[in-house]
């Protein structure tokens, strides 16, 4: 258990660091703009992107502010009941992901996958799965920057 909390706290913050060292941006805002990359519509509804960062929602606010403020995201009106707001990302929002995009793969290269056997990477990825039942696919790139 003690390496496993090690894990969940300080891999993210080496992440984080490596994040904001090389891009200037947090681990935390790039993954709320590859969120949004990955959405239909390049949209979420706020209490969606706050599950997606396992956030409350009132920490993904304050996110969406700093993230509006560089006019990375917007709010606008929900399409589906118009009481609510969803997050959209702007096209500036998605070339800054594609700027970080690459940094961010190094990171996580050099600190997690380059530790691993290939071999394992199935079986860790399962017990991940089994851990974490909500857990999604590993997130892609950005479409420009797929193969």
């Amino acid at each position: 258990m003690r390496a496993l909390s090690r894990l969940v706290t300080a891999l993210p913050r080496a992440l984080d660091a490596d994040l904001m060292r090389d891009q200037q941006i947090s681990l935390t805002d790039y993954f709320a703009l590859t969120y949004l990359a990955e959405a239909d519509d390049d949209r979420l509804r706020m209490g969606e992107l706050a599950d997606a960062l396992c956030m409350t929602e009132g920490g993904a606010t304050r996110t969406v502010k700093r993230l509006e403020a560089e006019g990375y995201v917007e709010r606008r009106r929900s399409t589906v009941d118009r009481r609510g707001f969803d997050v959209v990302l702007t096209d500036v929002g998605r070339e800054r992901l594609q700027k970080a995009w690459p940094s961010h793969l190094a990171s996580a290269r050099s600190r997690v996958l380059d530790a691993i056997d290939p071999a394992d990477i199935a079986r860790i990825t399962e017990v991940i799965r089994q851990i974490t039942p909500e857990y999604k696919q590993p997130l892609a790139p950005p479409a420009s920057d797929r193969g």
